[in-house]
């Protein structure tokens, strides 16, 4: 099956947002690998989540947490001083923010090729593999929303 007849699957799979995508998956096709994605940029790993871009989001959470431990310890055994870490911190933010933004849509397409190509493999029937990639691309709320309530009871344990 050649990439253009494979266009409702990805569009499907991309979900609301099938034209802007599914515009980045050509450019990918064509050679362009690395887009910049604003949304990335600004939202950072709560982007990465609703777009189900959960193995990014892992690692850039452990990136992240194990910069600030490294930070900290930086700081703690005064190698640094507080106005350095403020600067260290803040060009980190910046870093992460521009590597997920140049990487993102990168991803999302390799992510989507995959789930494409397995969805085709895994189901003869066209509807059956639009359906599962209904249910496996797209956009969720899920993780914010277990995200907000792990909070809300951290929150509730303190007081």
């Amino acid at each position: 099956m050649s990439e253009e007849d494979k266009e409702i699957y990805y569009r499907t799979y991309f979900g609301q947002s099938h034209d802007y995508y599914y515009d980045k998956l050509e450019q990918y096709q064509a050679g362009r690998k690395f887009t910049f994605n604003f949304y990335a940029f600004f939202l950072g790993l709560p982007w990465l989540l609703y777009r189900k871009m959960n193995r990014f989001a892992l690692f850039l959470l452990v990136a992240v947490v194990g910069q600030s431990i490294l930070l900290s310890y930086l700081l703690e055994q005064k190698y640094i001083n507080t106005t350095n870490a403020f600067w260290y911190e803040r060009g980190a933010m910046l870093f992460w923010g521009l590597v997920t933004g140049f990487f993102a849509n990168y991803f999302y397409m390799r992510q989507a090729q995959r789930e494409v190509d397995n969805a085709i493999a895994a189901t003869p029937n066209e509807d059956t593999a639009l359906e599962l990639l209904s249910q496996k691309g797209g956009v969720t709320f899920i993780p914010h929303i277990v995200i907000a309530v792990m909070l809300l009871v951290l929150l509730l344990m303190g007081q």
